[in-house]
């Protein structure tokens, strides 16, 4: 049987091929052919983010760079490929786009090689990269993927659907064993008489409104034994039969117990505040916390009526995540539209391009960096000793001499996360911001206060008393010796002026010499006096001769008034007498 047809490439005519060549085993689910899902054409459809894919597929690599032992087969078959008027039989320089992507040293743009390698090369950088001193998460070891052989297969389904009739039978029990508890609950609020509701609350007490509990004794022991054991992971149900059996860990003194817990509260710290050490899991977080922010503001209008607006946009264009505005109430969308002139879509494409292009903005200087870094520490100090709010207590300001004495030891506060260098941290304490003139430094610096690594923690009575013994070691700082030492010293003659107006100057060991002339000649004029008793060389004196004469006070005239009355009563006395 002669499986051979013919097709004409420009003309739609068929040509003679063979159907059992190798040159035409492919598979349809290979990268070449996912451009017909979306294009529909092969011809001129193709756009240009499939080249890649297209060109280094296997089939095309076959196609257009055959095998030596295959080329032979291709030239000497009934394998005719028309191009219009001509004929050819080599498929290799039958089309000269072909003989150009052929070429494995060819610079074009369309070359399978360079456009691997530019699309390869590109790496997306993302929130952990761009900020390597933050603390990053670990990433989460993941189970290779099993390939099942059909047998494998029908036992997994098979036990799958037990475990599904498993699970029905285990719900309908439940139910059961639900019905029975609530019949129980209603005799005993028979019995005792009381509300339902009551002994609902007393037997599952369930608050939203709690802190999160402080690590327990059973976690820190589970938290010692899977760092021991289990590579720090969690245990399984399966593997928490190993705990009662260590007696060494069921007997953890009270120092290391305390140690365990404060490993477990940095854990819980760096699982909620830690960076995401890839793009798949900044895309789930960033979608997960995204719809749990707008169910809560959607819950919070419903109960209390409040009314707001937010919108969220990725921290760089290397962030896969979807930009999203939510908004509780119809007023908010009218405030936007009325008081910032835009819409919500406006609002949201604004902010994303700031958001974007927050990463190409200058860096702060060496003063700017200096003087951030010094409020940050200056105003995480105030809300640790005010109580949470900083105008509580404006009179603690940060002493970075007496660090331990009057801060450490009076406030009961510290802080901690500072990198482990000199530059950083001396005997004294934290260094002070404007003594680092370096700008690395400074941006380091800066970055953990930002972040958070960097902050004032509360101190715990252990702290408090540990901190206390160690300021006992330590020699206080001698005071330097004045220069004076042994002298006797008097009192300071005061400055006064004569009876006759003449200026008597502050006395002095110490001559003053003037090697200055003018300066010497502006001090003798200021010594001349006036018969008022003020300086001639004065600027005051010279600036009041330029102003007209004043008149007499009011007290002077009342004055001149007494005066007067006393002469006319004396003279009149004096008149009576005679």
């Amino acid at each position: 049987m002669n499986n051979s047809n013919s097709f004409d490439l420009v003309n739609n005519e068929l040509f003679d091929f063979d159907i059992n060549d190798p040159m035409f085993d492919f598979d349809i689910d290979d990268p070449m052919f996912d451009f017909m899902d979306q294009a529909g054409d092969v011809g001129p459809g193709i756009s240009e983010s499939l080249l890649p894919g297209l060109y280094t597929s296997p089939c095309m690599q076959h196609l257009l760079s055959p095998s030596p032992e295959n080329a032979p087969a291709l030239n000497a078959g009934n394998t005719n490929i028309h191009l219009g008027d001509s004929v050819t039989s080599d498929p290799v320089s039958a089309s000269p786009s072909i003989s150009v992507l052929n070429a494995s040293n060819n610079d074009s743009p369309t070359n399978p090689h360079v456009l691997s390698d530019r699309f390869t090369s590109f790496q997306p950088t993302i929130h952990a990269s761009q900020n390597p001193l933050f603390p990053t998460q670990s990433v989460r070891p993941r189970a290779a993927k099993r390939t099942l052989d059909p047998a494998q297969s029908y036992t997994m389904n098979e036990a799958k659907a037990a475990k599904q009739q498993k699970a029905m039978l285990l719900k309908q029990d439940l139910i059961l064993l639900l019905e029975d508890y609530e019949a129980k609950i209603e005799a005993l609020s028979e019995k005792h008489s009381t509300k339902v509701k009551y002994i609902k609350h007393l037997a599952t007490t369930v608050s939203g409104l709690k802190n999160k509990r402080a690590p327990g004794r059973m976690q820190v022991l589970l938290h010692i034994k899977a760092q021991e054991v289990n590579g720090g992971k969690k245990f399984t149900h399966k593997s928490l039969v190993v705990l009662p059996d260590d007696e060494e860990l069921l007997e953890l003194s009270g120092e290391k117990l305390e140690q365990a817990k404060r490993e477990v509260n940095e854990k819980r710290m760096l699982s909620t505040c830690g960076t995401r050490p890839n793009i798949i899991s900044v895309v789930k977080d960033y979608s997960a916390t995204t719809q749990r922010i707008k169910k809560e503001f959607d819950f919070l209008h419903l109960r209390t009526g409040a009314v707001g607006f937010g919108i969220l946009a990725p921290g760089s264009s290397d962030d896969r995540g979807r930009p999203t505005w939510f908004v509780s109430g119809d007023s908010s969308v009218e405030f936007v539209r009325k008081h910032l002139n835009m819409t919500m879509w406006d609002l949201l494409g604004q902010f994303e391009l700031w958001a974007s292009a927050r990463q190409s903005e200058r860096p702060g200087t060496i003063i700017e960096l200096q003087t951030w870094c010094s409020d940050i520490i200056a105003s995480g100090l105030l809300l640790m000793v005010g109580g949470g709010h900083i105008l509580s207590n404006k009179t603690s300001k940060m002493n970075y001499v007496n660090y331990h004495q009057k801060i450490v030891a009076k406030s009961h506060v510290r802080l901690i996360g500072l990198p482990q260098l000199p530059v950083f941290m001396d005997a004294k304490g934290p260094v002070q911001p404007f003594t680092i003139k370096d700008l690395p430094t400074l941006e380091a610096l800066h970055t953990v206060l930002q972040c958070g690594t960097c902050h004032w923690v509360q101190m715990s009575q252990d702290d408090i008393a540990e901190h206390s013994e160690w300021l006992k070691t330590q020699v206080p700082k001698e005071r330097a010796v004045r220069s004076d030492k042994g002298q006797k010293r008097g009192s300071r003659k005061q400055t006064a002026e004569g009876s006759n107006g003449e200026h008597d100057a502050r006395s002095s060991k110490r001559k003053r010499t003037d090697t200055h002339p003018i300066l010497a000649s502006r001090r003798q004029c200021t010594l001349k006096t006036t018969r008022t008793g003020q300086a001639v060389g004065s600027r005051k004196s010279r600036v009041l001769k330029q102003l007209p004469p004043q008149q007499r006070s009011h007290s002077l005239v009342q004055e001149s008034d007494e005066d007067e009355d006393s002469d006319g009563q004396g003279s009149r006395s004096g008149s009576d007498e005679n």
